[in-house]
């Protein structure tokens, strides 16, 4: 276990004399611009937007070394449409990590023997994004992007830009009825049970205070005598629940409210 432990130290101490630049050699400067299409405008879900990134190495003689541009990309959006590689860069992806990462490699002059980008010359990259049509954002969401480029014989620079989401209100309950055994023979007393489930697809914006589901068909209750209701669950931030019953004299009966699921 000693021997592993000094082996690893020693590539550890390694590492930086054969990537980092010598003290003495010459120093350049990289720059990067990260952008985007909505031109401010937010984005609701399903819209599509790209992001754009332009990196620079921005030295007037000296190029930059192993110029790479990375950027993680926002969780909550869907990728559609990443970069390729080319002659001149190598571009991997992260799903896991959502990275994503440019490395040029143009032979250069100064220093000659390296790849990387040279002086005076820019890269620009569009990755293709969309917000998702079931997205769980909240509305008003800010997300904030930042891009990073790094060069061996430069200081790193960063550039963000914001994108905004916007939920329009939509409140969208969904009922449906199961009826277990509802064939019965009239007059045999059997016993049949209705399901009524309830829930709410309401856009994350919209404010939902109440949530009812109601079963009025004559039939049913012409020739079926009701006995109990009990509710099993309740919806997704729903605290209370009651019964409201109106008999064949027109009159209505509220039952009282329950706060945890039950009978009502």
């Amino acid at each position: 276990m000693a021997a592993a432990i000094l082996a690893t130290l020693g590539l550890v101490a390694a590492s930086p004399a054969t990537a980092a630049s010598a003290p003495g050699d010459p120093r350049s400067s990289v720059s990067i611009t990260k952008t985007n299409d909505t031109g401010g405008d937010p984005l609701e879900p399903g819209d599509d937007f790209v992001y754009t990134l332009n990196g620079q190495c921005s030295g007037l003689t000296v190029d930059c070394v192993d110029f790479t541009v990375t950027d993680t990309l926002p969780a909550g959006l869907e990728v559609t449409s990443l970069p390729q590689s080319t002659t001149i860069r190598d571009v991997t992806y992260n799903e896991s990590t959502r990275k994503l990462t440019v490395v040029y490699k143009q032979p250069l002059q100064n220093p000659s023997g390296e790849t990387g980008l040279r002086a005076g010359q820019a890269g620009a990259i569009e990755i293709g994004m969309r917000v998702p049509a079931d997205t769980q954002l909240d509305d008003g969401t800010v997300i904030t992007n930042t891009a990073r480029v790094a060069a061996d014989n430069a200081d790193p620079d960063t550039s963000s830009t914001d994108v905004t989401i916007s939920i329009p209100r939509v409140v969208k309950p969904v009922a449906t009825k199961t009826w277990e055994d509802g064939s019965a023979v009239a007059g045999s007393g059997e016993t049949s049970t209705i399901t009524l489930d309830v829930r709410n697809n309401s856009s994350s914006s919209a404010e939902v205070t109440e949530l009812s589901v109601s079963d009025t068909t004559e039939e049913t209750f012409e020739y079926f005598d009701f006995r109990s209701a009990t509710v099993t669950k309740f919806p997704k931030g729903a605290d209370g629940a009651h019964l409201v019953v109106t008999t064949a004299d027109g009159q209505t009966h509220t039952g009282p409210t329950i706060t945890k699921p039950g009978r009502l």
